[in-house]
Formats: C-alpha cells, sequence, structure tokens
C-alpha cells in the first residue's frame, strides 16, 4: 500500500505492525526504527540521451529536462537543495509518483 505522507499514526494505533520507508530525523519517539540498508542517488537517462556522453558535470546536469519522482507530488526534492547550494537550479519537465513511472517516461513509453 503506498503511503503518501509521513503521519505514523498507522503504526502507533495497532492498525499496521511495520512500516518501512525513510526516517526522517524527528521520528516520534515511542516508535523503534532500525536501519535496513543505505540507499544513494542514481541518475537514469534514456540510450542517446546527451547526457550518456562526455563528463556530467553540474552545468550540463542542471541544464537538462528532469524527471522528479515524488510520492507526495512535491515540485522540489533534496537535489534540488543540494543544486540550490551550488547557485544552480534544474528544469523538472514532470513529476512522477515513484521509479518505475519515471523509468517508462525516460524510456519514452508512458
Amino acid at each position: 500500500m503506498q503511503k503518501t505522507d509521513k503521519d505514523s499514526a498507522p503504526l502507533r494505533d495497532g492498525a499496521v505492525d511495520l512500516e518501512t520507508g525513510i526516517v526522517g530525523v524527528a521520528a516520534s519517539p515511542e516508535l523503534r526504527t532500525r536501519t535496513l540498508f543505505q540507499d544513494r542517488f542514481v541518475g537514469v537517462m534514456r540510450a542517446g540521451h546527451p547526457l550518456s556522453q562526455g563528463k556530467v558535470t553540474l552545468a550540463r546536469y542542471a541544464s537538462a529536462r528532469h524527471i522528479l519522482v515524488s510520492r507526495r507530488n512535491l515540485e522540489k526534492g533534496p537535489v534540488d537543495d543540494a543544486l540550490a547550494s551550488h547557485g544552480r537550479a534544474r528544469h523538472v519537465a514532470t513529476i512522477a509518483g515513484g521509479f518505475s513511472t519515471a523509468l517508462a517516461l525516460a524510456r519514452g513509453h508512458a
């Protein structure tokens, strides 16, 4: 089941026994958390995309059209914060609700 917010009420109320996801720095003190794994950001592009040739510089990366993955339909995310810290912004062409949809869009099959 997709969870669209960070509300932990279903766990506290006993409606669910276990939740997996990204835990913020301010998890509720009555909840126990355990790191299952650490993830990393990766960039994916269609075959033949201009960024697939040569070095991916900050300027080239920022100037490309991006698909933002946001389960909460937010228009900005951690990548945008990192770019802003370098005085850059990216062009988000569309927002996808999950990575499968984003990959299909990048391939041109959605």
